[in-house]
């Protein structure tokens, strides 16, 4: 019998018990239920065999092409698959609390998705960008202890005469940006029987779900980060509602170059910048392109919810630093809803989020639109 029929015929004696364990047992379903799980343990063993089957006579066809195929990426989608359905990770590969690391020099984003670099085929899953990757912020990975960002108006310079004392510079840090470790989890629940089927995208999406719950909490808490140490210069709305000269206020409130400059909004901010035609002093919508990806006078504009509702924010992203304290590390735990037939999958690992050129930002907390 082929591995794929073992696979469903053990599937289906799975739903079989399941089925008489739903209703009060009797003896003869008692012995049903035994039976059945006989056969269970029998096909699985029989599972075993035709895979140890199969990788001898993959040996003996082809020994060349097993070793040539031995490199770092063939052996973490092994690592991933024995991980998945043994809960033992190899030590080339294993990190926080024995759990298995996602190894980022092994795995790349491609048009399809997130993939295995040198085993394309075997993983695909499909990557969402999250906020502070496309607004352009520093990234310091690899952190090993807490640090601080200096917090301080931006340094002056000027031209003296030949007898003349050089100036103060202004650069008075103010309490430092303290960066230290966090940690941040994201969960979810597996059936046994989704981690038994032999395409690694069944379970691979599930992981790509955890890992990007986990990676939009770093760029909501960046933001969060971001309004609670910045200094907003801006006051209110020059009238009743928002205008052009408000657009243009926010980046005169800012007169230093920016390297990268982004408007950043709430949904429902950005969703009337971009459809109100009637501005004050500009003709069509302030806001061009989608609402969450466009611009506003041409400088790049995103909306996110992880912005506070009734925002408009101008910043120098580059100046949003988020740090990650060692690699992230997928969890495995067997035990939690083991009655089930669930595994709980986490994605677990330490970051912190700061922004200490404070003078970088200007906002209106209620950026109102007729």
């Amino acid at each position: 019998m082929k591995l794929n029929e073992l696979i469903q015929k053990r599937s289906d004696i799975t739903s079989q018990i399941n089925a008489l364990l739903a209703v009060e047992l009797t003896d003869e379903t008692r012995t049903q239920v035994v039976d059945l799980e006989k056969e269970y343990d029998n096909l699985t063993n029989d599972m075993e065999t035709v895979k140890r089957q199969a990788k001898r006579a993959q040996t003996i066809t082809n020994p060349v092409e097993e070793v040539k195929n031995d490199t770092p990426s063939t052996r973490y989608v092994k690592a991933l698959n024995d991980y998945f359905n043994t809960g033992k990770v190899a030590e080339e590969f294993r990190g926080y609390k024995n759990g298995l690391i996602l190894n980022r020099d092994l795995l790349t984003t491609s048009d399809s998705g997130l993939v295995v670099k040198g085993v394309e085929q075997t993983l695909n899953i499909a990557k969402t960008p999250i906020l502070i990757d496309k607004i352009g912020t520093k990234k310091l990975t690899g952190m090993k202890n807490q640090f601080d960002l200096t917090a301080m108006a931006q340094i002056t310079a000027s031209f003296v005469g030949e007898t003349v004392t050089v100036p103060d510079a202004s650069a008075n840090p103010t309490t430092p940006v303290t960066l230290a470790p966090r940690r941040l989890g994201a969960y979810q629940y597996v059936s046994q029987e989704a981690l038994d089927s032999l395409n690694p995208n069944v379970w691979g999406d599930t992981v790509q779900d955890i890992e990007d719950a986990w990676d939009r909490a770093v760029s909501s808490d960046a933001i969060t980060q971001l309004f609670a140490d910045g200094i907003d210069a801006s006051t209110t709305i020059a009238g009743s509602n928002f205008a052009i000269v408000d657009a243009n206020n926010l980046q005169a409130n800012i007169p230093y170059e920016m390297t990268t400059p982004a408007y950043l909004a709430s949904p429902a901010v950005a969703s009337k910048l971009a459809s109100t035609v009637g501005l004050t002093g500009v003709e069509g919508p302030i806001w061009k392109g989608n609402i969450f990806n466009g611009t506003i006078q041409g400088i790049p504009a995103f909306s996110n919810s992880a912005v506070p509702a009734n925002h408009l924010a101008l910043v120098d992203a580059a100046k949003i630093t988020t740090a990650y304290f060692g690699p992230k590390t997928i969890l495995y735990n067997p035990y939690e809803k083991d009655v089930e037939g669930e595994l709980k999958v986490t994605v677990s690992g330490q970051v912190d989020s700061g922004f200490g050129n404070y003078r970088f930002l200007s906002y209106y907390a209620d950026a109102s639109v007729a």
